[in-house]
């Protein structure tokens, strides 16, 4: 009954909002209108980047046009969301506005789309002035809810970044391609040797940084890396 009458007090105190539109919602993080405008991952994918396609290239192993054709160190990309203006909005306040209790919410989302084993989570890494000046890595805080969530143990020190780059949101296609050639580093490679890896990041939009990122675990050993992001964006 006292535990009862204290939930019912909270929820007036403190009442349950929707992580979009910030109006009231009585269980769920997401409202009825908003989570309508959402673009769900769907399996008309591709198996290995995650973009939707209408039909494929390789109908046996169900792969885009440019996974046919190019070199990804990445063996699949898991998300939640295709990028449309809500989940931008929303992400951007996640990332640069200290909203990491969205974080909860994505992971609940992401996970669920998450289907094989893997022996560690990786967050893709900040440079250290990037990580000072922002306070937190958004992709840690994603890292760890999605441990939390799935059981795997997480990593934030193997992988770290060395060379403080461009934001690559302020680059075009081709200069995102090169602007983070060498600009990260695995500091134990007993880590990732011969493991099953689940690199994670709040978007993915060319993919190139977590292909920088796949393409030095695979060098130093990993088996295998899938990427987890909140996000995936939707070429036009």
């Amino acid at each position: 009954m006292l535990v009862s009458t204290v939930k019912n007090f909270s929820k007036v105190i403190f009442p349950h909002k929707c992580i979009f539109c910030n109006c009231i919602v009585e269980e769920s993080d997401i409202c009825l209108k908003c989570f309508h405008k959402l673009k769900f991952y769907t399996n008309q994918s591709c198996m290995q980047c995650a973009e939707p396609i209408e039909g494929f290239i390789s109908k046996s192993h169900k792969k885009c046009y440019r996974c046919t054709t190019h070199e990804y160190y990445f063996d699949k990309i898991y998300t939640a969301f295709y990028y449309n203006e809500l989940i931008s909005e929303n992400i951007h306040k996640f990332k640069f506005f200290d909203q990491i209790s969205y974080a909860k919410t994505y992971i609940e989302y992401l996970a669920p789309n998450i289907k094989d084993n893997f022996d560690l989570i990786i967050p893709v890494p900040l440079h250290y002035y990037k990580l000072i000046s922002r306070r937190y890595n958004q992709a840690g805080i994603l890292a760890k809810h999605l441990s939390e969530k799935l059981g795997i143990p997480v990593n934030h020190n193997t992988l770290i970044k060395i060379r403080n780059t461009t934001p690559q949101r302020l680059l075009d296609f081709k200069s995102r391609l090169t602007n983070l050639e060498g600009a990260f580093k695995i500091t134990n490679l007993n880590i990732v040797k011969d493991k099953k890896i689940l690199l994670i990041d709040d978007v993915v939009t060319t993919a190139s940084t977590v292909n920088e990122c796949c393409k030095i675990l695979k060098e130093n050993g990993a088996k295998y890396i899938a990427v987890a992001s909140v996000a995936r964006s939707i070429k036009d």
